[in-house]
């Protein structure tokens, strides 16, 4: 990533361009160079860009009216106490977008990092009996996950929040609207 110029669109749709700070070392090439080679060498167009610049003016041109949508992020499902499931919100919190914020030691120390708890409603941990700290199993389809339980009054009744980008919670399905929770138990 440091070899070369490119560009990020932020949460906010913010274009944030940058230039490379390192040269490759030996006869290594950015990614988009040898996918630029690799596209000419099979015979296929649209590989004939000279630089990163002219690379970014096509994106910009397929992108333009574009605009973002972080909706999705905080959907909340309507959940009702009589239904089978429990609704699931989930967030991507900003320190774990990438590998570089997630192996920063200061901005995993943020507040608002990750943190690999379940969000408990307090109404739905009311109705379980759960106290706050106490661990939980979430299921999601054939996965499950045992988690430390923070109960949060923010959240809509018989709703758990639960943070994609952390090791705690890989293995768990987040794109569908339920899941199952219940108290662990020692075994």
């Amino acid at each position: 990533f440091a070899e070369t110029a490119g560009t990020f669109i932020n949460c906010e749709g913010r274009w944030q361009g940058f230039n490379g700070a390192a040269e490759p070392p030996g006869e290594a090439r950015p990614a988009w160079k040898v996918l630029r080679v690799l596209g000419s060498l099979l015979g296929l167009s649209g590989f004939e860009q000279q630089s990163a610049g002219e690379v970014l003016a096509e994106l910009e041109e397929l992108a333009a009216g574009l605009q973002p949508d972080n909706d999705g992020c905080w959907s909340v499902p309507q959940a009702r106490e009589e239904q089978a499931g429990v609704g699931l919100i989930t967030e991507l919190p900003m320190f774990s977008i990438d590998g570089l914020v997630r192996r920063s030691a200061p901005l995993q120390a943020m507040p608002t990092a990750a943190t690999g708890e379940a969000f408990v409603a307090a109404s739905l941990a009311m109705k379980m009996g759960l106290a706050d700290g106490e661990r939980v199993r979430i299921s999601t389809g054939q996965a499950s996950a045992i988690l430390p339980a923070r109960i949060d009054e923010r959240l809509p009744r018989g709703c758990v929040l639960l943070q994609s980008g952390h090791a705690a919670t890989s293995a768990l399905d987040l794109s569908g609207t339920t899941l199952r929770i219940e108290r662990e138990t020692e075994r």
